[in-house]
């Protein structure tokens, strides 16, 4: 078994912009724009904010929300970091790139034998359902938000809109995409969606005919500002990753 080296898992802590061949072009902007893509998708803040709604909390509450969306990013932060060190002590360390998603059956084999491919079925139906679930309950639910109406998903208007949606996923099989092109793709495109939901954040947290006195103050704003400016390097990340990827073909 291969001796652990704690120290290179320190330095490996350390933020850097990753060292990547030539013929990758914008690789190094596109490890940072689907990082921001898959970490603060911009859809978060609205499923956030619903269900917090949903589960009825006030401002009395809020004690509990803090506590709540505290271990939610923990979480979050443990599961990504060992999404990462996988990927670094394994694809890394053999210098294997993933271009096709067969490759990712092979890397099973040596573990689960002839069980890889099932597995492999299994988690990628798992990862494509969980993610659905926001995706498609996103949009009827602002909607029904921004008219004030009951977010009831049986109504015919909802079941069109989720169908609407789901059949989006059709658009690799029918058009013989890439799948790990469309998805990575698809991961560097929220990162262009992040300064556009961080903008009207801001601006709704600031109008006092809407917050009153609990209009953001001085320090919120500060950061909001930030979080901002960040953004709009996110997306000029992700659109330069993106034309690399065209480019590329």
């Amino acid at each position: 078994m291969r001796e652990v080296s704690y120290g290179a898992i320190a330095l490996g802590m350390v933020p850097s912009l990753p060292e990547l061949p030539e013929k990758l072009g914008s690789g190094r902007f596109l490890v940072i724009a689907l990082m921001v893509g898959t970490t603060v998708f911009p859809g978060l803040f609205i499923l956030r904010t619903t269900l917090v709604k949903e589960a009825g909390w006030t401002l009395k509450d809020l004690g509990k929300q803090r506590r709540d969306a505290a271990v939610s990013a923990t979480l979050m932060f443990v599961i990504s970091g060992a999404i990462m060190a996988t990927a670094a002590g394994t694809l890394f360390v053999k210098g294997v790139g993933l271009s096709q998603t067969s490759q990712m059956i092979t890397l099973l084999e040596p573990l689960a034998g002839a069980l890889a491919t099932s597995l492999f079925a299994v988690g990628i139906m798992a990862a494509g359902v969980s993610s659905q679930f926001p995706n498609v309950l996103m949009l009827p639910w602002l909607l029904c938000d921004f008219s004030d109406s009951r977010r009831d998903m049986t109504l015919l208007k909802c079941r069109a809109m989720v169908l609407a949606v789901s059949l989006l996923g059709l658009v690799v099989p029918l058009s013989h995409a890439p799948p790990v092109f469309v998805m990575i793709a698809s991961q560097a495109f929220n990162a262009l969606l992040l300064p556009a939901t961080v903008a009207c954040i801001l601006y709704l947290g600031n109008r006092k005919q809407l917050m009153g006195d609990f209009r953001f103050g001085g320090a919120t704003n500060l950061m909001l500002v930030a979080i901002l400016a960040f953004s709009f390097v996110t997306t000029w990340i992700g659109l330069s990753a993106l034309r690399g990827l065209i480019d590329r073909g």
